[in-house]
Parts: C-alpha cells; structure tokens; sequence
C-alpha cells in the first residue's frame, strides 16, 4: 500500500522523473523507510531499470566490493536472474526480494542495511543547497552523496508543511529568503530516537559562517563542549611549522600501489604507497602514505570522511604531478596520527576545482593536468589490454562533451575502469587528469586523479540544463 507521503508527492510532482530521492529525504528524517520500487517505477516509466535502480543499490556499498559491483552489473543487462544470484552471494536476506520478476523493494534492502551498519547509519546526512527559488537535495550514505533532485522551494515547503505536525516545527521564514528556509524548517524537528543524528548543512550559511579563512589556525569545541582543538589551516601549511595538525575531509583517496627502485648494491627495493588529497574551507593539499603508514591508515581514512592529522612532515610538490594549489603536500609515515573527528558540515566534499573547457585544451602542453567538467556523450565497455610491458590491465574509453562544442577522450584503468558508474548523459567532474597529444588531444586518469559522477555543484547544474536544452541537437568537433 502507497504511503500517504508518497502519495502526496507523486500528486503534485508526477513529471519529476527522480521524486524517489525527495520522498527518501522526508522519510528518513523520521526514521521511515516505505517508498518500494514499484512505486518509483509507476511515476517514472521513461527510465531504465537499471539508472533507477543505480543510486538506490549504492547503498549497498558496504556489503562486499565484488558482489555489489556483481549487482550493478546484472542491473546494467537486466538480468534478473543474476540480480538474485548476486543478493543471494553476499547474504541479503532474501525476504526482501521478489524473485521472477521486477519489484525489488530497495527501500526495504536500504533499511536492512542501514540497520546492520552502524557507521552508514550515523552518518546519513540530509544536504540542502538553495538555488534560484529551487533547493537542490541530497542524500549522503557512508561518507558519499548520491543523487540530488532540484525542486521548487515552494512545493518542498508544501510537501513538508502537509507530512510534518506544526508542533514538531519551528517557524518557517518566508519563501525567497537569503537562506535555505526549508533546511531551518527541517532542523526544528525534534526527534524522539536521538540515536541517530541528522545534519541539514545550508551550503550559502556555512559560508556565511566562517568567512576569515585567510587565519591560520580554527578553533572547535570539542562534543563535551568544556575544551576547544585549535587546528591550522591547510593553506596556512609551510614546513617551518614546528607542530600543527588539521582537521580535514578527504576528497580523494587512490588504490594502493608499490614502486621497485634499484638501489646502490644492484638490489631492488619495494616502496608502498598510496596517494590521497585532503581539504579544509581554507584549501587543498595533496598526500601520499609510505610503507607501514599503508598498513595502518589505508582502511582508516575513508571517502568523505573528515579526520584530525597531526605528525606528518611536509614536503615541497611537485607542481607538474600536483594539481592542488598547495605548494608542499603532506608525507604521512607510521608514526603520524591519524584519528577521526567532528563533521559539522562546514567543509565540502569535493575540493577545490579551476575547470577549463574542452577547447582550451589545445593550449595546454603534454603531461599537463587539467581540471574539466563535461557531459559523457559516449561509455565504452571495460576491456583489458596487454601493456608495452607486458602486464594485462584493464581500461574504459570515455567521450566528454561541453558548452564549447568539442570532443575529448578520456582514459580511465583499472579499479576506475571496473567501478565506472556513469553512464550517457552523466556529468563527469575531473580533477587532476592529465594531458595527451595523443589523438590531436585526449585524457587519461592517473593515481592522483579525481573522478565525481553527477557532482552536487553550480557548474554541473548548469552543465545538464544545457546538455538537454541545446547539447543533445549539437555536432562536437574532436581534435583530430
């Protein structure tokens, strides 16, 4: 049976394609999980199986890497049967599937896991970013947001007034106003279960929160509010500093990977390592973790999450492999301290981007690396090829496309190439890739490299509104 909720919102939205994210975000505010696939599917029979289901499994990330990935991909070719086999492999109870056909309740898989994992659980947030008299939404699960809807200011007002008692509401400011009413509406809620914290973090009021970033150091209270953690600014970061520690979500994180270097004896040595960047509201700056500190801190630090660094050396960057505009990065051994810490919301979850449009990559040289955002205009299949040193890797080619009427490949390897979930029509946010003359011009992904499918920003809003309105007619021109 239809929630009463649901029912409301498909009366007054029933042309949004992607309501299912707006009904997730008023249900979980209390604790309700009760939107089923069938319901999504009767208002929105123009998309595919699998790109409604996609956001909705993300999920279910925390189940193993290999048997979700299984899942997507069944999604990808339809193949329900496999669908099954792959709920089944990593031990979904099969109560909450419907086999034999496409009513899969992913709400009900959402509330399974959202359960059994306390992480995913505490940190589900709620992010509101207010627009032209529209609020665009989303939904963060495990430390990554997931897809957003944008809608207008005055039905999510509407919506929220009808399914929430006044009672359980502050007052609500009027509609128009400077800051993002409907997440100060929401924020009065008072919840019953406390176990849960909910965060309503209004992109223009943080802003407004902390405008001297130019300061070298923050303060925080810490949770018993009775000390406060100073904390120095990553842009504020020199290697004079004696001693200093930042607070810091991480925007990136890469695989593991090990260098042989030949050393004076004839023998080869083994480094591991792995790269990372790590952003305050102040700035950027990029890290690599040596050796044992591999080890240790791999598993700990995690996408999206926000952690206290502290002894840790820094180091001049190397600006030609560094796309931050920091100019020394952060070497991290095993004596460094890494420890988890505060999320208030302040700092954002991407990084800093200085995009450039495709055609302005003609003037840039060889090896350069570049930030771009574009639209995937064509998504390859994953394929592994044989390397000049005779190593099989795997590889996906991309087309990209943007408002400057070019073309561009882009390469991506391995667990990129693999884990890809974009698809036709995404938009691609790319930072830190590099450029080949190869083609007349291309990109390929390197270690250090960002990738952010559908970015929650401006510039992708905007990118998407002119991809449908104008960029679907056009002919792109390549640069061979």
């Amino acid at each position: 049976m239809k929630s009463h909720l649901w029912m409301k919102i498909q009366s007054q939205w029933n042309t949004i394609i992607r309501d299912i994210h707006v009904s997730t975000v008023l249900d979980n505010l209390m604790g309700k999980l009760v939107i089923s696939f069938d319901e999504y599917e009767a208002i929105s029979k123009q998309e595919t199986e699998s790109k409604k289901a996609r956001r909705l499994l993300e999920i279910l990330k925390y189940k193993d890497d290999q048997h979700y990935y299984n899942f997507l991909a069944a999604l990808d070719e339809n193949e329900y049967g496999k669908i099954a086999d792959a709920i089944r492999e990593a031990e979904v109870p099969q109560d909450f599937l419907e086999l034999g056909n496409t009513s899969v309740t992913m709400q009900q898989l959402i509330k399974e896991a959202l359960e059994e994992n306390f992480e995913i659980k505490s940190g589900r947030q709620v992010h509101f970013e207010e627009l032209v008299n529209t609020v665009q939404i989303s939904f963060k699960a495990h430390g990554e947001y997931f897809g957003y809807d944008v809608i207008m200011m005055t039905s999510l007002e509407n919506i929220v007034k009808q399914v929430f008692p006044s009672s359980q509401l502050t007052e609500m400011p009027a509609s128009g106003s400077k800051t993002c009413s409907v997440a100060k509406y929401i924020l009065g809620i008072q919840r019953k279960n406390e176990e849960m914290t909910i965060q309503l973090p209004s992109l223009e009021v943080n802003a407004k929160q902390d405008t001297n970033v130019t300061s070298v150091t923050k303060s925080f209270s810490t949770p018993n509010g009775q000390q406060k953690e100073t904390y120095q600014r990553i842009a504020s970061l020199t290697p004079s500093l004696t001693s200093w520690k930042i607070r810091a979500r991480v925007t990136m994180k890469g695989e593991r990977a090990t260098k042989r270097k030949k050393n004076n004896a004839g023998r080869y040595n083994t480094t591991k390592y792995f790269h990372l960047k790590v952003a305050d509201e102040s700035g950027e700056i990029e890290g690599v973790v040596f050796n044992d500190a591999v080890d240790k801190f791999y598993n700990v630090l995690k996408m999206g999450k926000v952690f206290c660094i502290s002894e840790a050396t820094l180091e001049e960057a190397n600006k030609k492999y560094n796309s931050t505009k920091h100019d020394y990065h952060i070497v991290i051994n095993k004596d460094a301290n890494i420890k988890p810490c505060q999320d208030t919301g302040d700092i954002s979850p991407y990084g800093e981007f200085d995009f450039i449009t495709i055609d302005k990559l003609k003037d840039s040289r060889e090896g350069e690396l570049v930030d771009i955002i574009a639209v995937v205009k064509e998504c390859g299949q994953s394929e592994t090829v044989k390397t000049k040193k005779g190593k099989n890797k795997v590889k996906r080619e991309i087309q990209l496309v943007d408002q400057s009427g070019m073309q561009v490949g882009l390469t991506i390897w391995e667990s990129d190439a693999v884990k890809f979930l974009g698809r036709r029509n995404s938009i691609l946010a790319l930072k830190g890739v590099m450029v080949s003359e190869w083609g007349g011009r291309s990109l390929t992904k390197g270690l250090t490299g960002q990738m952010i499918v559908d970015p929650i920003i401006p510039k992708a809003e905007e990118l998407h509104l002119w991809f449908i309105s104008k960029g679907k007619q056009m002919d792109f021109t390549s640069f061979r």
